[in-house]
């Protein structure tokens, strides 16, 4: 917390030698509860790790006026439980609250297609109100190698895109350099999703990721301040505290 200035940080002990996705999702979905109040909205991006969030999350009384945006594109036909869409549709059945659909790839076919998805009205409306959002929760995926949506959208075809030793990680499917800013290149410049600069405005951005190939993605996403509360595994965190 100290080094990196963030608000709190959740490290969940390491029971086995992998990562236990269940237990950060547990944690994780205990925080959520802990500082979410009714009426609030909540952004949430994709990945494995919130599904996990989600399927743990278990509420006693009902968030009637709480609303759960997506904030990502959807991926291709690649595991349609983690996608956003998929998710706040569960996050908001066991709160019994509200939830919003993103209507869009996750990544277009041009750069103008990208310009042309976000003019339209329907999907500028979702942006608008996850930029009012009190808490946005988000996933930190790994290198391009490790990542889970380059591989559901291009396969091995993945050095045509990235230059390895730039990019270390993605939020929001945008991939980022150590310094947590998502240059432009042709797969940024074509993501649907929201802009990770304006994540800094949120009161609560919390990032749930955990594991020895995400080590450099979470340091860079904590360099660049893109979130302000981590909850991650006792393994990770010695390595970030390294």
């Amino acid at each position: 917390e100290k080094k990196y200035g963030l608000r709190e940080v959740i490290c969940v002990p390491n029971l086995g030698n992998g990562t236990d996705l269940d237990s950060i999702g547990t944690h994780a979905s205990r925080y959520l509860l802990r500082i979410l109040k009714n009426g609030q909205i909540v952004g949430i991006s994709s990945g494995t790790t919130l599904l996990s969030v989600a399927k743990q999350l278990s509420a006693k009384l009902p968030y009637t006026s709480t609303t759960f945006v997506p904030i990502v594109g959807g991926m291709g036909d690649e595991r349609v439980d983690i996608h956003a869409n998929i998710l706040v549709s569960i996050f908001a059945e066991k709160l019994k609250a509200n939830y919003k659909l993103l209507h869009a790839p996750v990544i277009a076919d041009t750069k103008e297609d990208k310009e042309l998805f976000m003019a339209q009205s329907s999907i500028q409306n979702i942006f608008e109100l996850a930029e009012k959002a009190d808490i946005i929760l988000v996933g930190i995926g790994g290198s391009p190698k490790h990542s889970t949506i380059t591989r559901s959208e291009i396969g091995k075809k993945y050095r045509q895109y990235f230059n390895e030793l730039d990019a270390v990680g993605d939020i929001c499917y945008k991939f980022i350099d150590e310094n947590g800013n998502a240059p432009s290149n042709n797969w940024n410049d074509k993501i649907i999703s929201f802009d990770i600069k304006k994540l800094k405005k949120i009161p609560f951005v919390i990032g749930v990721a955990a594991g020895e190939e995400k080590v450099e993605a979470i340091k860079a996403v904590l360099k660049g301040k893109l979130i302000n509360v981590l909850i991650t595994d006792e393994k990770t965190a010695e390595r970030l505290g390294a």
